[in-house]
């Protein structure tokens, strides 16, 4: 039998993988909000991840606010992906829970 590696991090359930946008300023809510929420919220709902959405200004530099919006998560989340408010997901784009199991090579 095998000793399990301590280095090894167990999966993450798809509702603990968040998603985490914001749309920020009337201009830019009215230009991107109508074209990539729903894209966003269909993918989030179709692997059962959580997708959090900010409308509100929480900080001085708009810079910031996603970075803002990611840490407040912290405790929410075990991983918070950040999505740029003008990107979308393909169809045929996998569960991020499947890309971060690709991408660690420990499983």
């Amino acid at each position: 039998m095998q000793a399990k590696r301590k280095d090894v991090l167990p999966r993450v359930r798809p509702e603990r993988i968040c998603i985490a946008t914001v749309f920020v300023g009337r201009e830019f809510r009215s230009q991107w909000a109508e074209r990539t929420l729903p894209n966003k919220r269909q993918y989030a709902e179709r692997f059962d991840h959580a997708l959090y959405v900010q409308e509100e200004r929480t900080v001085k530099d708009a810079l910031f606010e996603k970075v803002a919006l990611v840490r407040s998560l912290s405790g929410v989340c075990d991983i918070t992906f950040a999505s740029d408010a003008d990107a979308v997901f393909t169809a045929a784009a996998p569960a991020l829970g499947r890309i971060l199991a690709q991408v660690d090579p420990a499983g």
